[in-house]
């Protein structure tokens, strides 16, 4: 919902995608343990840094993304 609300093109096949200009951020359940997932890629360093701070806007303030944010 947050990312929807912002105008951001997303999916909710098996969890949550979300497509940036110059990546993707997807957050979904493990199949093996009781975690998110969470991963990103970007064309480049600071496209990284740009998704990661809008996750950490959006997603930040309902889990810990520490390990995301840090990875």
């Amino acid at each position: 919902e947050a990312f929807e609300t912002a105008g951001y093109e997303f999916s909710t096949v098996d969890g949550v995608r979300v497509r940036f200009p110059e990546g993707w951020y997807l957050c979904r359940p493990s199949n093996t343990e009781q975690i998110l997932v969470m991963r990103a890629e970007a064309e480049n360093e600071a496209a990284l840094e740009s998704i990661k701070t809008v996750v950490s806007s959006k997603v930040g303030p309902h889990v810990d993304i520490e390990e995301f944010l840090n990875s």
